[in-house]
């Protein structure tokens, strides 16, 4: 039921990328290509992001779950339940919230 937005009624759900950009401060013209996939997951996730970041995963009331540091590629939440997920990636001064989905 809490899935019924992803889940189709055959019972697959869609498995796809979710990527998205970040710009890190109005005075960079850098841009930083995040990819979180897949997004929905049965299984781990995969985050990919150039250079060293630390990730923190919330549940969706907000309990801190878990913090991990990385570099350019992790694998993580292969042991979350079911549920929709925040994960808070940060690389240097840059921060930005996904969201992530376990089904």
């Amino acid at each position: 039921r809490l899935l019924s937005k992803f889940v189709k009624p055959n019972g697959s759900a869609p498995v796809g990328s979710s990527p998205c950009t970040v710009t890190s401060s109005k005075d960079e013209e850098e841009t930083t290509a995040i990819m979180l996939y897949p997004n929905p997951s049965d299984e781990a996730f995969q985050l990919e992001l150039k250079g060293s970041f630390q990730l923190v995963i919330y549940s969706a009331d907000g309990a801190r779950l878990e913090s991990l540091d990385g570099r350019d590629k992790i694998s993580f939440g292969k042991n979350l339940p079911a549920g929709f997920y925040q994960i808070r990636l940060t690389a240097g001064a840059r921060t930005k919230v996904l969201k992530a989905v376990k089904y």
